[in-house]
């Protein structure tokens, strides 16, 4: 009897290290596929590679997303792409004299970012270049960008954008959808209400 009990507590003891040892792995793969979820730069790699950026360019890229990504939080989508933690949209202007924002889904050079309808797009330079922060949600917005920059806004015809101080007080709006500005002045600017 008493070699049956030692070979029950055996196996119940295998048996619980084996399930400690499964748990582990499992919550191990886990931590991983959450980590890879949030910022894997293999597919971003890739992505920009296809931009026809080099490998200097790509880590200048990725280092600029990693910026914004721990500023500001959100999830990277494209390697150019970062879905902020308030539904807007920040897309980078590629490096270099490649295409400023990548390529459509026709594989063609993106120029110019479009702005879709729907959307109001705020660029941080002039004549619709550099960053771009695509705003769909209605709502009140930070605005990072900073010194001489442009605007469209492709929203539906008639919605007014709200350009506010520190203080959230509308100082200036636009005429309404369709309406762009290709030299707008962001130092006043804090908060944009999109509509």
């Amino acid at each position: 009897m008493t070699g049956l009990r030692r070979n029950r507590r055996r196996t119940s003891l295998y048996g619980t290290l084996a399930a400690t040892a499964s748990l582990a792995t499992v919550m191990a793969m886990a931590g991983t596929a959450g980590a890879e979820a949030r910022h894997s730069p293999a597919p971003f790699a890739a992505q920009a590679q296809a931009f026809g950026l080099s490998t200097g360019e790509a880590r200048a890229l990725q280092n600029r997303a990693d910026t914004h990504l721990a500023e500001e939080g959100g999830t990277q989508i494209a390697a150019n792409k970062i879905r902020l933690t308030d539904g807007s949209m920040l897309v980078l202007a590629l490096p270099g004299g490649h295409a400023a924002y990548g390529k459509d889904s026709n594989g063609q050079a993106l120029a110019q970012y479009p702005c879709d309808f729907g959307h109001f797009c705020a660029f941080s330079g002039t004549n619709f270049t550099g960053d771009v922060r695509d705003y769909f949600k209605c709502r009140e917005n930070p605005m990072p960008f900073t010194g001489r920059g442009s605007w469209e806004n492709n929203q539906y015809t008639g919605t007014i954008a709200n350009f506010e101080s520190s203080d959230h007080v509308s100082r200036w709006h636009d005429d309404g959808a369709y309406s762009e500005d290709k030299d707008a002045d962001w130092t006043w600017v804090v908060w944009l209400r999109n509509c």
